[in-house]
């Protein structure tokens, strides 16, 4: 590494915090609603989710929902440098697009997986996360 490269990582490390706070000044209240409102939009799509899987395919649901998620998680830092209702808005439609994911894996696991299956299925792969 380079005298001059070193600098550039030495000031990147050394950054004051008090600079990065300042950038989103915003009450207790504000930050509430921001990451509360991904839960909002997350709460109601849990029935329709299930029924768009069975209707449309469960792939496809899960699919676009993830795609959608992932978008709107690309773009979350621009709208909090735009506004905190431009984030809350979009922090609720990634909720609301992302809220039909679990209910489509429980139509992909009905579809795909052979009954006798289900069971160790289901164990391994929704409670497999816990292990550490």
């Amino acid at each position: 590494m380079t005298p001059a490269s070193q600098d550039k990582v030495t000031s990147l490390v050394n950054t004051p915090s008090h600079d990065l706070e300042e950038e989103f000044d915003w009450s207790e209240t504000i930050q509430g609603l921001v990451l509360g409102s991904f839960s909002y939009g997350y709460t109601v799509t849990q029935v329709v989710g299930g029924r768009l899987a069975e209707r449309y395919g469960a792939k496809w649901v899960f699919g676009v929902s993830i795609l959608s998620g992932g978008v709107a998680n690309l773009l979350t830092p621009t709208a909090a440098r735009l506004h905190y209702g431009v984030l809350i808005a979009l922090r609720a439609t990634q909720g609301f697009f992302q809220g039909v994911t679990w209910p489509s894996m429980h139509a992909c696991v009905a579809q795909w997986i052979p009954p006798l299956e289900r069971p160790n299925f289901v164990a391994f792969v929704y409670f497999g996360k816990f292990i550490k």
